[in-house]
C-alpha cells in the first residue's frame, strides 16, 4: 500500500506541474 500511495502521489504531482 505505501508503494501505491508514493506512486500516486509522484504522478498527481507530475500532472499538477503539467496543468499549471
Amino acid at each position: 500500500m505505501s508503494r501505491s500511495l508514493i506512486g500516486n502521489r509522484r504522478i498527481i504531482a507530475k500532472v499538477f506541474v503539467t496543468v499549471r
